[in-house]
């Protein structure tokens, strides 16, 4: 397939990815109005491990049910709800173990191209840095940090997820020649995007119990270059994104 196909079939599935995110808030206020008249809805329903396994199948399905980082926002949602019933049938304290062997598993595989060839993913338990020389980035940090610094004259855009760690992506020394879109997925974790003042951002990202913001100067629209376009999209849980263009 070439690169062309591969971005369409990628933007396809981002589009999916945010009218099935739209579904399920409509779902929850749905529900969240037939509790307030009265309607019995069981608690868990609104609780913040239904959130994460939500979460979860948006990022699995937006990356083809190949992201590790889906299966454990997943896995930790189902357990804490068992947990809440059962308490004597899982023990919580065995999750972040069997997530290194998993982890170890998945490289394991990697390494043997068991899942087959695809894309550079970062699934990070440790901080790491990289210098970028693509033109699209695709990044995962799982309780760790991401540091992808852009060179690229061309950026075409990014697709990252972070759960319960963070990621930089450095955009200072790369250029666009066009709109691009960064899609995110933050589950309890953070983002910091560095990014030229003179680019304009529009937010589409949508923030549940957590924030966006941009600490760039303000710029006159004389001085914002209306070529130099990026698009925020993604869902931001329990977490943030900070724009800066300094470090």
């Amino acid at each position: 397939m070439s690169k062309r196909n591969n971005n369409r079939v990628s933007r396809k599935r981002q589009q999916e990815a945010k009218i099935f995110t739209g579904v399920l808030i409509v779902l929850f206020g749905v529900l969240f109005l037939l509790r307030r008249i009265g309607v019995e809805i069981p608690s868990w329903v609104f609780s913040w491990r239904i959130m994460l396994i939500a979460i979860g199948f948006i990022v699995l399905y937006k990356h083809n049910f190949r992201n590790f980082g889906g299966y454990v926002l997943i896995t930790i949602g189902s357990v804490f709800i068992i947990n809440d019933y059962y308490r004597d049938l899982i023990d919580v304290s065995l999750l972040f173990p069997i997530f290194i062997i998993l982890f170890g598993v998945v490289m394991i595989g990697k390494s043997m191209n068991v899942f087959g060839k695809k894309k550079k993913t970062d699934f990070s338990f440790k901080d790491k840095e990289d210098l970028e020389e693509g033109d699209f980035v695709e990044a995962t940090a799982i309780f760790g940090n991401v540091k992808k610094n852009v060179v690229s004259k061309d950026f075409k855009g990014a697709d990252l997820t972070t759960a319960f760690g963070g990621i930089q992506l450095n955009l200072i020394k790369a250029d666009i020649q066009g709109p691009v879109t960064i899609s995110s997925d933050i589950v309890f974790g953070g983002m910091k995007l560095y990014i030229p003042p003179t680019w304009d951002v529009k937010v589409e990202t949508t923030a549940i119990f957590g924030g966006i913001e941009d600490k760039r100067p303000i710029l006159d629209d004389v001085s914002i270059d209306p070529d130099k376009v990026i698009t925020l999209t993604g869902n931001c849980i329990f977490g943030g994104i900070e724009i800066v263009n300094y470090f």
